[in-house]
């Protein structure tokens, strides 16, 4: 009896002493950068048919975690982003379309020791070319604007360093859809 009583109290202990290490794991708070890259979709009716293509995309990014409570994070997020270059062909054209953007957000998320969940909500700044290739000849236009925004995300932090998935949807008038998956890194100062 005695002998389990103090295994008790030699495993809460040790639990007690992992308590600051696991919280120190996810309480990075200041300034952060860092980058991701992924996939981005297009997705468009256009004159000459429906776009829809994927591309390679990547973005660099930096915020400012507030750190205001151990278990949540909120604060703003900055980004320079590529959706890369995707191109759809049909009936003998070749349509494709770069559309960088320059993205503000503010972000809320949970953290649970290392792991943690975030969603965000802001503003996209992009500026898009479309390039029309076929045998009559080339022809391109422009287009830019600043349309809403959103992303949900996980995260995995140890000390400064945090490993990120997300999932970002750009609300850009005359698309049925802009999105990018991303996988990345950031690290906080």
């Amino acid at each position: 009896m005695m002998r389990s009583i103090r295994q008790i109290l030699w495993l809460a202990s040790l639990g007690l002493l992992a308590l600051p290490l696991a919280a120190r794991a996810g309480a990075e708070t200041g300034f952060y950068a860092g980058g991701s890259i992924g996939q981005s979709t297009i997705e468009a009716d256009v004159d000459v048919g429906s776009f829809d293509d994927d591309d390679t995309a990547w973005k660099l990014f930096g915020g400012w975690n507030f750190g205001w409570l151990p278990f949540l994070d909120v604060g703003i997020e900055g980004s320079y982003r590529d959706f890369g270059e995707p191109s759809d062909g049909f009936l003998g054209q070749n349509l494709s379309i770069e559309a960088p953007s320059w993205d503000l957000f503010g972000y809320a998320g949970l953290k649970f020791g290392p792991f943690g969940v975030f969603g965000k909500l802001g503003n996209s700044w992009w500026d898009a070319d479309a390039k029309l290739k076929s045998d009559l000849g080339n022809v391109s236009d422009n287009d830019s604007g600043n349309d809403p925004a959103w992303g949900v995300g996980a995260r995995f932090q140890v000390w400064s360093l945090q490993f990120r998935a997300e999932y970002e949807e750009f609300d850009i008038g005359d698309t049925d859809d802009v999105s990018m998956w991303s996988l990345g890194a950031a690290w906080t100062f």
